[in-house]
């Protein structure tokens, strides 16, 4: 990892082994950002070993877990990345073909990359390539949420089409998450709608605050309605 030394942590904060969403992260995205960061608390130290690809890095916000179960990390983006250019140490355009040898890497991280690749099957096909045998892809993407980093922002993928490209790459699906549900999708939605409102940032912050005493409570309860994430994670190996 180039620069680690001056590595500080952005999306995430890391609370003993657990991750959880820093204060960076907006109110209408922590919802989200909490199932992520309980997906990577569980599948890095299950599933990361040996030679780490962090693929899309950004600014490496799984780096302080994943550096625990790692013995040698690479982190690669390409030139045009939001998110600054400080711990890249490959540039590469995950939709073309990935100039690294093949069956190098024990593990891949894809943190929510895919959506933002015009050609998402390119580069599960050039990772498959590079994932030494029995190698593992730890991966996470939204499906009902807004768009971001516009206009990098290409599409959202059901359950279906990950099995889909699972199958025809010839991965082996060994774990899968569904994030959220119906009710997480209407707060993000309703948050997103109240903040355009004269005071709705102070409304919005209420909505947020109600709904999770609620939960904590256990007075909030929802049927898991499947059909309608937040998003997904799978953890693929080869």
């Amino acid at each position: 990892m180039n620069n680690k030394k001056n590595w500080i942590p952005s999306k995430f904060i890391l609370d003993g082994e657990i991750l959880r969403p820093s204060k960076e992260v907006g109110l209408k995205s922590s919802r989200m950002a909490g199932y992520i960061a309980d997906f990577y608390s569980y599948t890095i130290p299950k599933f990361v070993q040996g030679h780490l690809l962090d693929l899309g890095c950004g600014q490496a916000p799984l780096y302080e877990l994943y550096s625990k179960y790692a013995a040698r990390i690479v982190c690669a983006d390409w030139q045009n990345s939001i998110h600054g250019q400080s711990f890249i140490d490959v540039f590469c355009d995950l939709n073309k073909q990935l100039n690294f040898d093949s069956n190098i890497f024990d593990t891949i991280i894809l943190s929510d990359v895919i959506n933002h690749l015009e050609e998402p099957e390119i580069a599960l096909k050039e990772i498959y390539r590079i994932l030494k045998p029995g190698g593992v892809l730890i991966l996470n993407a939204p499906f009902l949420y807004n768009l971001n980093e516009e206009p990098f922002d290409y599409g959202r993928y059901s359950i279906y089409k990950f099995r889909s490209w699972a199958n025809k790459l010839g991965y082996k699906i060994i774990y899968e998450k569904i994030f959220g549900n119906i009710a997480d999708v209407y707060e993000h939605v309703t948050l997103r709608m109240v903040a355009r409102i004269p005071s709705g940032n102070v409304l919005s912050k209420l909505l947020f605050k109600i709904r999770t005493f609620l939960i904590r409570k256990n007075l909030f309860k929802i049927k898991s309605i499947t059909d309608s994430p937040y998003g997904y994670g799978f953890v693929f190996t080869k």
